[in-house]
């Protein structure tokens, strides 16, 4: 591939900016269509959560891929709304790291 047709092709491409989020019992996927900081993820993790969260470790993301899209995904934009990606899109996906956290849930009485 020319160095012409390299750009072209990352030109061609979405931009994708993913976090994995993981506790001790599910682990999921953020994606946004910019640079997001560690700081906002674990905002957005706080205000989804149904108790306090407690972060154990972050680690860095190092990986930068390609892909065509086999499933649809819900990218969050600059302005903060959900954008749908359907399947088939050409993708680079930027792994910007993993937030391990854990939820002190409330003691509910019987």
């Amino acid at each position: 591939m020319s160095k012409s047709e390299k750009n072209t092709d990352e030109l061609e491409r979405l931009q994708v900016y993913k976090y994995i989020v993981e506790s001790w019992d599910s682990r999921k996927a953020l994606y946004y269509s910019y640079v997001e900081t560690k700081q906002k993820v674990v905002e957005r993790i706080k205000d989804e959560a149904k108790g306090e969260v407690y972060v154990y470790d972050v680690f860095p993301g190092l990986l930068k891929h390609d892909v065509d899209l086999v499933e649809p995904i819900w990218i969050t934009t600059k302005i903060e709304t959900t954008m749908f990606i359907p399947a088939g899109l050409k993708v680079t996906i930027h792994d910007l790291g993993t937030i391990l956290y854990g939820i002190d849930e409330p003691v509910t009485e019987p």
